[in-house]
């Protein structure tokens, strides 16, 4: 099976912008009054200076938009790194100074140490399941070839890392149940990798897809290719700006 890459970049681009409501859950009033008195005047304090506020103006489509926290973005920047640094030093001691934390940790671990099961599918010949033995940090993918025989593990992320950090955040069978294609994502990230598997054999084809965020899979009626979506940046360059 050989993938058809299409370059987006030369085609045309259309950009939204997004207004995200902020839903508050716990009233101002509320949260202070759960904070211990002493620690309240200190936490406002200690923000002062964490993070800084640059002036910038960008320009999305026929609006000047305020945008002051544009350098926040890049997730891999040095700014940006110091900045969540900060925020963790800052909270994690606040957070772990809690008396009952380990209580509470190890109660809800052992009310969730229980087996779970998810519905069967079939696709192709072949049945398939989720599983977890009661704490693993990922759901296991099992495979049997009829109803009521054995079953194995077809696709365990729990594998592909020592910490189980490594997520199966999307996946698809094409119509056949010959070819699995999976997204994984590291760590709670919204960015994915695609890769395909022939069920078969349990290999993996050489094909690997990035830059995916927030996408389906969605396999073609003749098996051979699926749809995806990918995350392009678009840079705004002021000569492709219209004039206002």
């Amino acid at each position: 099976m050989k993938m058809k890459w299409v370059d987006w970049s030369t085609q045309p681009c259309f950009t939204t912008l997004i207004i995200v409501n902020v839903l508050e859950i716990v009233p101002f009033s509320a949260a202070r009054a759960i904070m211990p008195s002493g620690n309240r005047r200190t936490m406002h304090m200690n923000r002062l200076g964490i993070f800084q506020v640059f002036k910038l103006l960008a320009r999305h489509i026929y609006r000047s938009v305020h945008d002051p926290y544009r350098w926040l973005e890049d997730p891999n920047s040095e700014e940006t790194k110091a900045f969540v640094d900060a925020q963790n030093a800052l909270t994690m001691p606040f957070i772990n100074s809690c008396p009952v934390k380990k209580d509470i940790r190890a109660k809800i671990a052992t009310l969730w140490d229980f087996p779970k099961y998810r519905c069967p599918f079939k696709r192709g010949p072949r049945y398939f399941y989720f599983y977890n033995s009661g704490l693993q940090n990922q759901d296991v993918l099992y495979v049997m070839d009829q109803v009521g025989g054995s079953s194995k593990v077809f696709f365990d992320p729990n594998a592909l890392d020592a910490e189980g950090l490594t997520a199966l955040s999307t996946y698809g069978f094409s119509e056949d149940g010959e070819y699995f294609a999976y997204g994984l994502s590291h760590a709670g990230s919204d960015w994915v990798v695609i890769k395909v598997k022939k069920v078969s054999t349990g290999e993996d084809l050489p094909d690997k897809l990035e830059r995916v965020k927030f996408s389906g899979i969605s396999w073609t009626h003749d098996n051979k290719g699926f749809f995806y979506a990918i995350l392009f940046i678009v840079l705004f360059r002021p000569s492709r700006m219209p004039k206002t």
